[in-house]
């Protein structure tokens, strides 16, 4: 385990599957796979994670005929469980970023 292997998400999705019917224990099965016990349990953290749907995504959202809004705010956005409201013509760039952050605090 001294040199460093680049190893692909299928590979560690495969390591993560083949720990839970190992009759070892995930710091041993590391090893005898050549992973560190670290690496592995990150691993099994984010797949679960993203399993949960703890992966916040953001789409792209074209609005074809703007109009005059009667509300103070067109949008509001959830990233657990925080919920942030927008008001109209608020910059999309300013959105992602503040989104992206606030997904990195959550998480």
């Amino acid at each position: 385990m001294s040199e460093r292997q680049h190893r692909s998400r299928q590979w560690w999705t495969a390591a993560v599957e083949n720990t839970r019917t190992s009759t070892l224990n995930e710091r041993d099965f590391a090893l005898s796979i050549g992973a560190h016990p670290a690496t592995l349990a990150w691993w099994r953290r984010k797949l679960a994670k993203e399993a949960a749907g703890g992966v916040p995504r953001l789409v792209r959202i074209d609005v074809t005929q703007p109009h005059e809004s009667t509300y103070r705010f067109a949008l509001e956005a959830a990233v657990g469980p925080i919920a942030v409201r927008f008001a109209v013509g608020t910059d999309p760039a300013y959105l992602s970023e503040l989104l992206a952050s606030i997904s990195r605090t959550v998480a």
